[in-house]
């Protein structure tokens, strides 16, 4: 009886090693096509941020120069040859130029030129920013300043009447002067915090900055009326502009939202004299197209003071909650890009903490304490992070602000 036992255990062993080995073979394509299934769903990304900063009605077209601004609405109401137009963007940096070409109508009657009425609203810009409109014909080149109001610290209006011909709109920041240091502050990983979000925004609102960058992670789970609860909250109380990119959170959604009511992921700008970088690398890679519009931001970067954010680190400080790029390959080959074009800050979220320390000689920030639960135990808690960057000396400093000192 015995025997028969064991010769019965050992047959049920065989059978359950043989069907556990057909199990994990069968699963190798996956885990070998993982890596690249990660990398297309970054590119396909690309194309729907490449839509961004674009759009068309009848015979008028917007453009926004490197997508700096999401079209977030468009419309327009015609009565006979006149036309009222209302244009609503996003900005993402605080420099834009807005491209409009207003073409010719082919009308039964004698043809006129069309005009058309404009009501560009614009938000997130930087309080007492200046805006230009540029006439481009065949022989004239002329340049106003545009009057705006401000109905807000972060919302200008203005209204616009133009006739058939392309415009550029530009939108000019004040800047600090070259001997003075400014600041911007850096935060990530707001996601089920958001009802709460204020408790981050009250203090942060009362910081001396010029703006704010965004590493990822606004939301849950990336919904449209969590991303309208957020804006609603940013332009609520803080009186600058906020720069993001997405994380992972935001990618919950399907179509990803993030788009329309903030714009890309991936984008870089110049302010004082130094150049900040957004990369989405919210699939934990970044994507060959992205990489290629980062290999010229690092280029035009490499004389410049040059800040890159990122959500996802590329290689985990810790090495024990697999908080990093899905490659370490690329991680270290997108870290050799860096230092060899003399980066000097990088910036993650992601992981609900505070670290300061260097990747590849640069010094390096995750700062992931907006909102969601907080890393345990370590003396840190909830917090956002303000950077003073002084334009004499061409570095900067960093001081933590925490929210809960308690915790």
């Amino acid at each position: 009886m015995h025997q028969k036992y064991r010769n019965t255990k050992a047959k049920c062993t065989q059978a359950n090693h043989r069907l556990l080995f057909i199990k994990l073979w069968s699963l190798l394509p996956l885990i070998f096509a993982w890596p690249s299934a990660c990398l297309n769903v970054a590119q396909d990304r690309t194309e729907l941020e490449e839509q961004v900063g674009h759009a068309q009605l009848d015979h008028i077209l917007v453009d926004i120069k490197d997508g700096l601004a999401s079209v977030r609405e468009f419309s327009v109401q015609t009565h006979s040859t006149k036309k009222d137009l209302f244009l609503e963007l996003w900005a993402q940096a605080p420099s834009l130029e807005i491209n409009l070409d207003i073409k010719a109508q082919e009308h039964t009657e004698a043809k006129t030129d069309d005009v058309v009425s404009i009501e560009l609203k614009l938000y997130n810009v930087m309080s007492n920013s200046q805006v230009f409109l540029t006439q481009t014909s065949s022989q004239t080149l002329s340049q106003t300043e545009i009057n705006v109001e401000y109905i807000a610290p972060t919302i200008m209006s203005t209204q616009l009447t133009l006739k058939t011909g392309t415009y550029h709109i530009h939108v000019v920041p004040p800047q600090p002067p070259g001997d003075q240091s400014w600041k911007f502050a850096v935060f990530a990983d707001v996601q089920e915090r958001l009802n709460g979000v204020a408790d981050l925004f009250i203090p942060l609102g009362q910081e001396e900055l010029k703006f704010a960058l965004i590493s990822g992670d606004l939301t849950e789970q990336g919904r449209i009326e969590e991303l309208k609860q957020f804006q609603k909250q940013q332009l609520t109380y803080l009186p600058f502009p906020c720069y993001a990119t997405l994380g992972n959170h935001e990618l919950g959604t399907d179509g990803v939202p993030f788009y329309h009511y903030f714009g890309r992921g991936s984008f870089s700008f110049e302010y004082g004299e130094a150049r900040f970088t957004l990369i989405d690398g919210a699939s934990a890679s970044i994507a060959p197209r992205t990489q290629a519009r980062l290999n010229t931001w690092l280029d035009q970067g490499a004389e410049q003071l040059h800040v890159l954010a990122t959500h996802i680190p590329l290689l985990d400080p810790d090495g024990t909650r697999g908080g990093a790029h899905a490659s370490r390959l690329e991680a270290a080959k997108l870290l050799n890009d860096l230092q060899a074009h003399h980066l000097d800050l990088l910036l993650y979220g992601h992981v609900h903490t505070y670290r300061y320390f260097y990747q590849a000689g640069i010094p390096t920030i995750i700062s992931g304490g907006g909102g969601s639960i907080p890393m345990r135990l370590d003396g840190i808690g909830r917090h956002y992070v303000v950077f003073e960057i002084n334009q004499a000396r061409d570095g900067f400093s960093h001081q933590v602000q925490r929210i809960y000192p308690e915790e």
